[in-house]
């Protein structure tokens, strides 16, 4: 992965994750059965690997200094969201409302609100 897609990609995962409009068109784009593990593995698995080159050349300090903040409430709040393949569960669970909230704040932070 180069470092535009990259930069790309997370940041498009962080505002599906702030938006529960961008959840529903994701679901409806990806025939999958599970949104939130699909948005868990983008994000854990895939796209946030901080202690990389690649990471540390897409994003300025400042950027990593929010996406880290972003990533330690997210590992802890999302062990607490009961897992259930319905959208609308995931949607309103008050860890995930935290976890929106706390991505769109990362996303304002960052300049990255269009």
């Amino acid at each position: 992965m180069i470092t535009i897609n990259l930069r790309e990609s997370l940041i498009d995962l962080l505002r599906i994750i702030a938006s529960v409009d961008e959840q529903l068109n994701y679901e409806k784009r990806v025939p999958i059965e599970n949104v939130l593990d699909e948005l868990i593995c983008g994000w854990f698995d895939d796209l946030y690997n901080p202690n990389t080159t690649l990471f540390e050349t897409a994003f300025n300090s400042q950027e990593r200094r929010e996406l880290d903040r972003f990533n330690y409430f997210f590992e802890k709040y999302v062990e607490s969201i009961p897992d259930s393949p319905k959208l609308i569960d995931l949607q309103t669970s008050d860890e995930w409302k935290k976890i929106q909230s706390l991505a769109n704040d990362t996303i304002n932070k960052c300049g990255w609100d269009e």
